[in-house]
């Protein structure tokens, strides 16, 4: 069964993954690519993708009406070393004016009980762009590499040692060479201990971090450790915090970093159905920053208003043709029932994917029907769409009929209900059932000797059962007007 769609469209860009193509505004993004298992001896993987944007890959953010960088003939900008910031040699123009780009990657992965090893190289050309390029000041290398290794030597209950080998060239063919060192395992219950070592290969020093991670009841985790930058300072940082649920609540958190420069950090986050409030306080001691925010949507949709948390994607509204209190349901979780208007808003909704909807009917009164109770709902990104459930009071009646001798009618005797033309025949005990009936009915029972009879009676719209209606008395060739 499927539910009426109408579609409403906002203006913040389209997307679609189908086929590993992604579109939205200025930039289109399409790509292949496979994993191919070589027995018991690891994973291959390759992929390829290309890219076209309406601008060049540049970190100045500027552009013109065309999509244009307005600084393309500036040789100092636009061009980003290799931790994203602009840099200050010249580009050739084949890095500041391309606009389209391919991408390709090849690596190898092999997992078992005892150890893991990836392997990983990107290459690009200098125009090729994603999401995060495009939409950001920063610019993607033109070539990585990356090898990792983990392993349990003394057992999983003991903890993983990882280490890591990164390579990053930039389009002026620098280099930033990283080595990481790693240790990991589970403490007691969820609690965890990770340590990190990292070493730059073209820098003296190196870094270093150790973190303890203690999860408790109700959403609570608290956190400490150190870490040692490049430079050989010390901080120490401790901080605590609660889950902001995702179906309304109160979320918070807690933060101090020791060192040379002191750091605190404290905020809250109050989440309902119909906004998201959030205030804090942070930084060094006598310089704190107070900061608040409070977010929300306003939908109009189905003629009516709607007041919602922040919708980032997509939204449904559950129209059940003003019948109030209907519950509704979303990948089969319960969200709440319809408004006086019939109106439910599904705020959460995931872009593109066939989402089920359905209507529950069982707790409603017994002359309430609704054809068409679920529906699988697909919707586009930045955009609505209004399903239909029309939900609706009937009238029904079981209605017991008996011959002048004040026996029931036989079994299977024809009866015809006239206003709506339905026909049923008698069940046992002279009992007919109808339903979509109106407060004035009329029957017509045509009899074993093929005499008709026509009988009236009326109901109370006002009930919220099925009517039991007689014994009304069958007379052949005659209207009666008897009720109950």
């Amino acid at each position: 069964m499927s539910g009426k769609k109408t579609t409403t469209q906002c203006l913040i860009g389209e997307k679609s993954n189908l086929w590993g193509s992604l579109i939205t505004q200025g930039l289109a993004l399409g790509g292949i690519g496979a994993d191919i298992a070589v027995g018991h001896w690891g994973t291959f993987s390759l992929s390829g993708s290309q890219s076209q944007a309406n601008h060049a890959p540049v970190t100045s953010g500027e552009f013109d009406t065309n999509g244009n960088n307005v600084f393309a003939n500036n040789s100092t900008q636009g061009i980003p070393d290799t931790m994203g910031q602009n840099s200050t040699q010249s580009a050739t123009g084949s890095d500041t004016k391309a606009k389209n780009g391919n991408q390709y990657t090849v690596g190898y992965s092999y997992y078992s009980t005892r150890f893991s090893l990836s392997a990983l190289r990107s290459s690009r050309t200098p125009g090729y762009q994603d999401l995060t390029s495009y939409t950001s000041d920063t610019r993607l290398s033109r070539q990585a590499d990356q090898v990792t290794f983990s392993t349990s030597p003394f057992g999983q209950s003991n903890g993983t040692v990882g280490i890591g080998y990164y390579d990053v060239e930039a389009y002026d063919q620098s280099h930033t060479r990283l080595v990481n060192l790693s240790y990991s395992r589970s403490l007691w219950g969820q609690s965890s201990m990770f340590l990190s070592l990292n070493k730059t290969l073209s820098e003296n020093g190196y870094s270093a971090q150790l973190q303890f991670i203690i999860p408790l009841d109700g959403g609570v985790s608290v956190n400490a450790g150190a870490q040692r930058n490049s430079a050989g300072s010390y901080q120490e940082q401790i901080g605590a915090s609660k889950t902001t649920p995702t179906d309304g609540g109160l979320g918070w958190n807690l933060a101090y970093t020791g060192g040379s420069d002191p750091y605190q950090q404290a905020d809250a986050t109050w989440k309902s159905r119909y906004s998201t409030i959030q205030g804090g306080i942070y930084g060094q001691t006598g310089e704190y920053t107070h900061w608040a925010d409070l977010s929300g949507s306003v939908v109009f949709m189905a003629n009516d208003f709607f007041l919602s948390d922040k919708i980032n994607d997509a939204f449904i509204v559950v129209d059940t043709g003003n019948y109030a209190g209907v519950p509704v349901m979303y990948e089969n979780q319960k969200l709440g029932k319809t408004d006086k208007n019939g109106h439910l808003l599904i705020s959460n909704v995931s872009s593109y994917y066939p989402a089920k909807v359905d209507i529950d009917t069982l707790p409603l009164p017994a002359d309430v029907v609704a054809n068409r109770v679920s529906d699988n709902v697909s919707v586009r990104e930045g955009s609505g769409v209004v399903v239909e459930f029309p939900v609706r009071k009937v009238l029904s009646a079981s209605i017991k009929l008996h011959d002048t001798h004040g026996q029931p009618l036989k079994l299977g005797t024809l009866v015809t209900e006239q206003n709506s033309q339905q026909t049923t025949v008698v069940g046992y005990d002279g009992l007919v059932y109808f339903t979509n009936l109106q407060p004035h009915n009329r029957l017509s029972i045509r009899q074993e000797d093929n005499s008709v009879c026509r009988i009236g009676f009326d109901l109370n719209n006002n009930h919220h059962s099925i009517e039991q209606v007689g014994p009304l008395v069958c007379q052949p060739n005659a209207a009666s007007g008897e009720r109950k």
